[in-house]
């Protein structure tokens, strides 16, 4: 009986587990407007990030925007919560890279149709987080300090003397 009961409701399971969550389809298509155009693949983040681009396709359900450590390619998180409005060069999202290690990351850009399959993929790879390090600024050229002006005045038969004026 046991055993019946388990091999009735545990492919129902199955079937409602894989219904409610989005599948990634066998290879992702070429879509014209799924990009990520800001930051670009070698930029240096820190603090909150905006991520700007577009994600609009047919059928569209939401898409997600997520990062991952470059050395643990495994360890995906999402920047935020799931966008249920299509956009086109707009802000995406707002990413909080301390929310993970500085280093290297990669963004990918992923968008769910109408049916749970995920259909288009964008990736910005090598974004260098570096929230950690010290924030490099230019050095300001040395300022050269002027010399007071000096005057000497000659009286013939006076000793010679050096004038200072201030301005």
């Amino acid at each position: 009986m046991y055993r019946s009961l388990v091999a009735l409701i545990l492919p129902a399971l199955v079937l409602l587990g894989l219904a409610a969550s989005p599948q990634p389809a066998a290879a992702y298509q070429q879509c014209a407007n799924v990009l990520i155009s800001a930051p670009r693949s070698g930029a240096v983040v820190r603090g909150d990030v905006e991520i700007l681009g577009s994600a609009s396709i047919d059928r569209f359900q939401f898409y997600k925007v997520e990062f991952s450590p470059l050395n643990n390619p495994d360890n995906w998180a999402a920047t935020s919560q799931v966008v249920r409005r299509p956009i086109l060069n707009g802000r995406l999202d707002v990413w909080n890279s301390r929310a993970g290690p500085d280093g290297l990351s990669n963004l990918p850009l992923t968008l769910v149709d109408d049916r749970a399959q995920e259909v288009c993929r964008a990736v910005v790879t090598q974004v260098q987080v570096a929230n950690r390090a010290p924030v490099a600024t230019d050095t300001p050229a040395a300022t050269p300090t002027p010399e007071e002006p000096t005057a000497t005045a000659t009286v013939p038969g006076l000793p010679t003397r050096a004038v200072t004026a201030s301005v």
